[in-house]
């Protein structure tokens, strides 16, 4: 969580450091949904500096959170990864994280972030 607020504070080197050390103790544990959130943040702390890595840890986050489904989740990595295309002027990228997200919300009611998409 503090990983998180940090990368939406803008220092992304805080949060990069602190998402690594998630990922560590979430891999020790075997807790694939922190390891997908995690991923997720990461995505978020780096789309300034490195948009490929970005989009890795964004497609990492998803694979996570829908294996097993974690809705709330997964819906949340669509739209981060969505945002971070958008800001980066990825029209392609943006309608394609766009699109699967929009489709996977409405298929299970995550109206709120179906609106947010």
């Amino acid at each position: 969580n503090l990983a998180i607020l940090m990368a939406l504070k803008d220092e992304s080197s805080a949060a990069v450091d602190l998402a690594n050390k998630t990922i560590e103790l979430a891999s020790a544990l075997g807790r694939n949904d922190i390891l997908a959130d995690a991923h997720g943040t990461l995505g978020a702390a780096k789309q300034w500096t490195d948009l490929a890595a970005a989009r890795d840890h964004f497609s990492r986050a998803l694979a996570l959170a829908l294996h097993p489904e974690k809705p709330e989740m997964a819906a949340r990595i669509y739209a981060n990864a969505s945002c971070v295309e958008v800001y980066g002027r990825q029209a392609n990228e943006a309608h394609r994280w766009l699109a699967e997200g929009l489709l996977y919300c409405r298929e299970r009611d995550l109206d709120f972030w179906w609106a947010y998409m």
